[in-house]
């Protein structure tokens, strides 16, 4: 876990670039890097060499810009990009920023980038403790201790891009009735306390166990984690945009009590709700 242990600073290069056309993911740069407020960091990606980045918040914030659109990047969030794009990223003047970062190409990696991107956007929201973050970590720490580019980075690095995948998947076209009338009743009722995995099953018309089967197949996700990661995505909103009170903020997605929200939003971002404002 990537909030647990500390990683160390620095940027690690690991292969030089090749054809973009080579099939397999390559890894080019890895690092861990704390930019200061107030700083010159900022990358306009419109003309820069092609590759994929992916880069996580471990604290403070970054600013991603997408076709003129700004999005917070803040802890337990990432920007998935590809280069060149109509795209830029850098600190702003009010937080540090400290992330973990891995650049990397290939036909495969840039299929996967470009399919996420289309159907989940170009932030997206991980916990720490997610595959995908533990294989970036993997990354890192072998880099650091000087494996370049090693069958084992190049092992990780694939294992990292198909997780990023299995994480944020192709939607199905064809969503049967009771999924849909249950996603629709996901994010518009997440924020009453009495939604929970029986309430969509139910919905859906369908028993507890047939419709987590269901709903993994035709989202890529458990009901529970989508509905935990819409009311953690709207706490968090909440939190930075206004100053309302923790507990006025539980009540407003879904949790009855301070005490349970503070436990949910911490296993979720690794951070306290306070840490985040």
């Amino acid at each position: 876990m990537l909030y647990s242990k500390k990683l160390p600073y620095g940027m690690w290069g690991l292969a030089q670039a090749e054809r973009i056309s080579s099939r397999y993911v390559q890894p080019l740069l890895v690092g861990v890097e704390w930019q200061r407020r107030g700083g010159t960091y900022f990358w306009d990606n419109r003309q820069r060499s092609p590759a994929c980045l992916f880069q996580y918040t471990l604290a403070g914030e970054g600013m991603l810009e997408v076709n003129g659109t700004s999005y917070p990047v803040p802890p337990g969030h990432a920007l998935l990009l590809t280069m060149p794009s109509a795209t830029s990223y850098g600190i702003t003047h009010a937080r540090d920023w400290e992330f973990a970062f891995l650049k990397f190409y290939g036909r495969m990696a840039l299929e996967i980038v470009e399919m996420i991107n289309r159907h989940h956007g170009y932030r997206l929201a991980l916990p720490p403790t997610h595959p995908v973050i533990g294989y970036l970590e993997k990354i890192i720490r072998l880099a650091g201790d000087g494996a370049g580019l090693s069958a084992q980075v190049m092992e990780l690095a694939t294992l990292f891009t198909m997780n990023l995948e299995e994480a944020f998947p192709k939607p199905h076209t064809n969503i049967p009735p009771g999924i849909t009338r249950a996603l629709e009743l996901l994010e518009t009722s997440y924020h009453q306390p009495w939604l929970n995995v029986e309430a969509l099953a139910a919905e859906a018309r369908l028993s507890r166990s047939h419709f987590t089967r269901e709903f993994i197949r035709y989202t890529g996700q458990r009901p529970h984690q989508m509905l935990t990661r819409r009311r953690m995505d709207e706490a968090l909103e909440l939190l930075r945009s206004t100053r309302l009170p923790l507990r006025e903020i539980a009540q407003r997605t879904g949790y009855n009590g301070v005490a349970h929200f503070c436990w949910a939003f911490k296993r979720f971002y690794g951070k306290s709700p306070g840490a985040c404002r």
